[in-house]
Parts: structure tokens; C-alpha cells; sequence
């Protein structure tokens, strides 16, 4: 029956986009590969699942059990490969199945839930590795994958508790991010770095992944705050091009709040003000053009002769110039012609 309806089989797998012949082989001896690595990485962490399903736990402890095999039982496998990068995807969809089994029955799956944490957590001979940076930054990943009790879960809380004291959210946001997996220490840490002055691109950038994150909405964050703190200073480059990547959600977020006030406030306050006074010689002026186009795009009303009158004032002719050209093109010329009756002497000395 499978050979009769083969080619009708894999022209509904081509229809999915699962699969892409490759090669010129024919029918049965056509070979295919999976359109995203991540197909293969789901299918292999269901087959890990069902392994763990119906092996026998109590080989876990039983190494002879396993000498010699033929293939290795799940838990083995995966304590095998647990450190390879290419394993992360499919170990992270793993514990996303296993969360799942857990949510329907949480007796039926309580030895399932035990044999997989122990298999990522602990060495052969039972002994969980907290010791080790890329075992912590690997259980991060996998908490993420569902909602975890750790109480639950076979030395969780010791996990959780090396967790909260090895990892910083000031120089460790790169790991938080990418395993995306925030416990309370974390978020307040980044709370108070977020809100205080001297506000890092990365801490800032924990936040900015995570701000709809149940623990982040519930402390409050204020992102104004926030940005005007990280644009204050030597992070102002760095801030504008946070800000040009984050400002579509910022003002969906501003219309549902019915904050677009406050949004108004912070361009004109903070992103303008901090413009104009960062405008020093050396300074990144195409920075400044940025962030000066960025606020009078959303709101046009800010661009206007008193900014104009202090960008001047801050000797950035190449800026003044730059802006000066957002103008409509009949204002420009009124207002070139103002600035030249005004100082007469000073225009013709330089026409000269």
C-alpha cells in the first residue's frame, strides 16, 4: 500500500514543504532533504520523546544494560550529546514536548519528566553539573521551552538557585537573550540597570527582548525612561539605532496605551535635546541627522525654526544644513533669506 501511494505521498510532503528532491534519482531511490534543518530536529526530538516513553527507566542506573547495544536508549543519547551545538534545537524542542506532556497529565509524565532532566543535567553516575557554565546556559534554554515548577523537576531548585547567582544580566545578555529564559533575580536586576543612569547597551537589550514578559510588565517598566537614560552620554550612537529598531512597537504600544503624549515628549525632551547637545566637533553628525529625522518624521511639528535656530548655535553648519533641507522647499528660502538679512555682514564676507 506505501509503494502504491508513494508518489502520491511525497507530492502532498512537496505541497507542505517539508522536502526538495535532490539528485536525479527516480521514485524510491530519489533522495530529499528537508527544506529547514528544523524539520529534521522536531522529528528527531519526537523520536526521542517516544524513546523516553517506553524505555525502561531503571536502565538509567544499569550501565551494563547499555554495553554493546545497537543503539543507545534515549537518555543515553542525549547525555552523549548534550554539549554539541548542533544538538541545542532539537534538545530545546524536546523539553517543549516533554512541558506539553506534563501540562496534560502531570502523574502520567512525572517519570518522563525525571528521566529527560536527569538525562541534561546530570552526569553517568547521577550527579547534576552546576559546576559547569555551558550545563547552566543549556538548562536556561530548556526552561524557556515551557512553564517549569522547580520544584518539580529532579534538583531543580538547586538549578534555579546557580541560575540566579551565576548568571549577570549586565555582562551575561547575550546568553539570557538567546535562550530566552528570564527568572525573577534576573528581571530585577535589569530593572534597576535599565532605570539608573549608567544603563548598558546590553542590559538594555535584555529588557527590549523580554518586555512582554509577565515579570517585566509587572515591575512597570518604563521604556522612556529607559531610552533616556541610554541616549544620555557615550551611548547615544548606540541608543539612536535601538531606538530606529524598537520605534514601530513603541508606538503601537503609545496607541494602545493612549501614551502618544508621552511619546511626543520623549522625541522632542529626550531624542531632539540630546541631539542638539551632543553636537560637538568629532561628534557623529550622521548620527544627529538621524535622530533629528527620526522624531520630525513621527511628528513633523517638532521640526521647526527654534530647532533649527539651536543646532545652529551649536556650530554643526553640516547639520543645520541637513536640516534645513527637511523643510518644504518654499520655507527653506524664507528661511535662508531671514538668516541673511540678519546677518548681513557675516553672509557677504562669505561670498566673498
Amino acid at each position: 500500500a506505501k509503494r502504491k501511494h508513494a508518489s502520491l505521498d511525497m507530492k502532498a510532503v512537496y505541497e507542505f514543504g517539508m522536502l526538495k528532491p535532490e539528485g536525479g534519482g527516480r521514485g524510491g531511490e530519489r533522495v530529499h532533504l528537508f527544506i529547514h534543518l528544523s524539520f529534521q530536529e522536531y522529528l528527531a526530538a519526537l523520536q526521542l520523546l517516544h524513546k523516553l516513553r517506553t524505555e525502561d527507566p531503571a536502565q538509567r542506573i544499569d550501565t551494563a544494560a547499555i554495553t554493546g547495544a545497537a543503539e543507545l536508549p534515549a537518555w543515553a543519547a542525549i547525555e552523549q550529546r548534550r554539549g554539541s551545538a548542533r544538538w541545542l534545537i532539537t534538545l530545546k524542542f524536546l523539553a517543549g514536548l516533554v512541558a506539553r506532556e506534563t501540562e496534560r497529565s502531570e502523574a502520567a509524565s512525572a517519570t518522563l519528566r525525571t528521566v529527560f532532566w536527569e538525562s541534561v543535567s546530570c552526569n553517568h553516575d547521577g550527579v547534576i553539573e552546576l559546576g559547569d557554565r555551558p550545563t547552566l546556559v543549556l538548562m536556561m534554554h530548556l526552561l524557556a521551552q515551557g512553564d517549569w515548577d522547580l520544584t518539580k523537576i529532579p534538583n531543580g531548585e538547586m538549578m534555579g538557585h546557580a541560575i540566579d547567582v551565576s548568571i549577570d544580566a549586565k555582562h551575561d545578555s547575550a546568553a539570557i537573550i538567546a535562550s530566552g529564559y528570564l527568572p525573577l533575580p534576573i528581571s530585577k536586576a535589569v530593572y534597576h540597570l535599565c532605570h539608573g543612569s549608567d544603563v548598558t547597551l546590553s542590559a538594555a537589550d535584555v529588557y527590549l527582548r523580554f518586555k512582554h514578559h509577565p515579570l517585566i510588565v509587572a515591575a512597570k517598566f518604563n521604556i522612556f525612561t529607559m531610552f533616556e537614560n541610554l541616549l544620555n552620554g557615550d551611548t547615544f550612537s548606540t541608543g539612536i539605532r535601538r531606538l530606529e529598531e524598537h520605534l514601530p512597537s513603541m508606538i503601537d504600544d503609545a496607541a494602545q496605551r493612549g501614551s502618544q503624549v508621552e511619546l511626543k515628549n520623549f522625541m522632542k525632551e529626550t531624542v531632539l535635546r540630546q541631539t542638539v547637545r551632543g553636537l560637538k566637533p568629532g561628534w557623529s553628525l550622521s548620527v544627529a541627522n538621524d535622530a533629528i529625522r527620526l522624531a520630525t518624521t513621527l511628528f513633523p511639528a517638532l521640526l521647526n525654526k527654534s530647532l533649527l535656530r539651536a543646532i545652529l548655535c551649536s556650530n554643526a553648519i553640516g547639520t543645520y544644513i541637513d536640516t534645513l533641507l527637511m523643510f518644504p522647499e518654499e520655507q527653506q528660502v524664507k528661511l535662508v533669506q531671514r538668516r541673511r538679512d540678519r546677518f548681513p555682514l557675516t553672509m557677504t564676507s562669505v561670498i566673498k
